[in-house]
């Protein structure tokens, strides 16, 4: 019998409760927690909750008194609904009580919400609520908006009533569209939030259209081609055309009504438009093969080279440096070579396939790409034989190319890029001459740094016996750690100390905005927030100068954190490592705009 660790979380499903466990057997943990039905209601088991989580299909978890928070249970969660925001659960002081103890909604879970809520009682008196699923969502959306949620009940609009992105729409657009419904004499369908504006944008042009032909005419649904040709001959786009461009239009759309057609929007039409108008000598259905990736590669390449004589050039040395050389590459090509002609040609015909197609590489500055390119004709066998160098890796080479540089110092940079980066040319020939491994001479570098050795003395930088003086330092490195943690609130204080002289505290937006001072202060903020800055060692990170942390706080209270590396946003979290919200975003971004992080030297010192 293989042995099981019970996770105490459980789901109650149909009236039954169902305990999760994470099995192991012979030692391996299984990918699939086993489910083990216990045979009777447990009232014991109810009891020891805490709370009630809901999830979207088949059931409530629970979470008991011990555990963290955290979203479980059968068939997926969603954190729409955490840990009871209502308050409707019982609570005596001990315990909470579930509320809904299986997804068919009872007399009694109504008189509940009713008890808290009496104006709730709109919103029952116009639609039937069958489920607990759908008392939550319709108290959630109901919340977020009472008049206008009631409404949209009325109406039988769905599909806008019960979707955050109609709540979250600005107040003017938001608005205008409970305008256009509470005005609108017939019954309008039931659609999308995002859908539903465009369309009711699109008729401010076009008044004698009704709602359902606008909105089948302008996401191409199933609709008349007539209804549709009738609809295109009316707009500013069929304007532009000239008689015969017109003409052909509508034969092409009469007789060719296939299945890219039968869904043909207006969205596809103005572009249909725009294309026929930059290239007019080009039919109609070649441009919506264009379109759909329907026209054939050598094709795409003829119709590329009409409208652009000197794109053939560029396009035949691109057949020879891509050795994968497919229609969406012809695209790539091409939309550099708009921007960089001479530039991509130039790369195509050295064959640095990774170079042409990166744009970063075409932005770079003048100097460094006449470097870059004095290194490309200089050393024609090193790109032969590395013709997929990429961007970063180019950067270490051209920081370390010089043009008496030995092949051999060449190849060993480039296999070893990410450890010879900061090293000058006498620390790689020396650590390549002596057969040291560069990633131990790079660490071996960094403990000096940290142990304030000095490397301008060539009896630190150029050991003669290097294995005896890396262990050495090993050693001393070890107790400077163990020092460095004994002495770690001190060093944290005196490592932010700087950083807190240039950046006080704001008050940006209504947040109060800050470096911690003391690691005290973060772990009140992880514990707050139940974050991991603390168990991840992120103050060793701030004495290391590999980050810096800034608080969000409101009144004194916990919102936010953020890790930044110099001005750079690594992470920004909420409670429990959530998004945070475009206000708090804008409010750091701010506090950023005003943030000096120009690194200084920190002597660390312990009183």
């Amino acid at each position: 019998m293989h042995k099981a660790k019970y996770t105490d979380k459980i789901v109650i499903r149909y009236k039954k409760i169902t305990r999760l466990v994470h099995a192991t057997w012979q030692g391996k943990n299984t990918k699939i927690p086993l489910e083990l039905d216990v045979l009777q209601e447990n009232e014991d088991l109810i009891t020891k909750c805490r709370n009630v989580v809901y999830t979207r299909l088949g059931g409530y978890g629970i979470i008991f008194p011990n555990e963290k928070v955290s979203y479980y249970g059968y068939g997926g969660m969603t954190d729409r609904y955490p840990l009871d925001p209502y308050g409707l659960t019982e609570d005596n002081g001990k315990k909470r009580l579930p509320l809904f103890c299986s997804n068919d909604s009872s007399q009694k879970d109504f008189e509940t919400v009713l008890s808290k809520y009496p104006d709730f009682q709109k919103v029952l008196d116009t639609k039937e609520i069958y489920s607990n699923v759908a008392i939550m969502d319709a108290l959630y959306y109901w919340k977020k908006d009472k008049e206008n949620f009631v409404l949209l009940l009325k109406k039988k609009l769905y599909s806008l009533a019960f979707t955050d992105s109609f709540y979250n729409f600005p107040k003017a657009k938001k608005d205008e569209i409970i305008s256009f419904i509470k005005n609108c004499p017939y019954e309008l369908p039931n659609v999308d939030a995002s859908k539903f504006y465009k369309t009711i944008s699109l008729m401010k042009n076009h008044t004698d259209y009704d709602f359902k032909t606008m909105f089948r005419v302008n996401f191409g649904m199933e609709v008349k081609k007539s209804e549709s040709l009738d609809f295109f001959k009316k707009t500013k786009e069929y304007s532009l055309l000239s008689e015969s461009e017109q003409k052909d239009f509508d034969s092409y759309f009469l007789k060719d009504f296939s299945y890219r057609l039968s869904n043909f929007s207006y969205a596809k039409f103005r572009n249909l438009v725009k294309d026929k108008l930059k290239y007019p000598q080009t039919s109609y259905s070649d441009l919506m093969d264009i379109k759909y990736d329907d026209m054939p590669k050598d094709e795409y390449i003829k119709f590329l080279n009409f409208y652009n004589k000197d794109f053939s050039y560029t396009i035949e040395k691109a057949k020879k440096c891509f050795k994968n050389f497919t229609l969406d590459t012809v695209k790539e090509v091409y939309k550099l070579w708009k921007k960089y002609p001479q530039e991509i040609e130039g790369l195509c015909a050295l064959k640095l396939s990774h170079l042409a197609l990166n744009e970063d590489y075409y932005k770079k500055s003048a100097d460094y790409k006449k470097k870059a390119l004095r290194f490309f004709l200089k050393e024609k066998q090193f790109i032969y034989l590395h013709s997929t160098i990429d961007l970063n890796t180019l950067d270490v080479m051209l920081d370390h190319y010089h043009e008496n540089i030995d092949f051999e110092i060449l190849q060993y940079i480039f296999y070893n890029k990410f450890y010879v980066k900061d090293l000058d040319e006498k620390q790689i020939k020396y650590i390549y001459q002596n057969k040291i491994e560069a990633d131990e001479y790079a660490s071996y570098i960094k403990d000096c740094v940290k142990l304030n050795h000095d490397l301008t003395d060539k009896f630190w930088k150029f050991p003669n016996d290097f294995e005896k003086r890396h262990e050495k330092i090993k050693e001393e490195m070890d107790n400077y750690r163990k020092w460095e943690k004994e002495n770690e609130g001190v060093l944290y204080t005196q490592a932010v100390q700087n950083y807190i002289k240039k950046n006080p505290l704001l008050k940006v937006d209504g947040y109060e905005i800050f470096i911690p001072e003391t690691i005290e202060e973060i772990q009140k903020q992880a514990d707050m927030l139940k974050q991991c800055l603390i168990s991840n060692n992120y103050p060793q990170k701030v004495i290391d100068s590999d980050c810096v942390l800034v608080f969000l706080q409101k009144d004194g209270e916990p919102i936010a954190t953020c890790e930044l590396n110099e001005k750079r946003i690594v992470q920004f979290r909420q409670k429990g490592n959530g998004c945070v919200t475009d206000e708090m975003e804008k409010a750091m971004h701010k506090w950023l705009a005003k943030a000096d992080f120009k690194k200084e030297k920190v002597i660390q010192k312990v009183a």
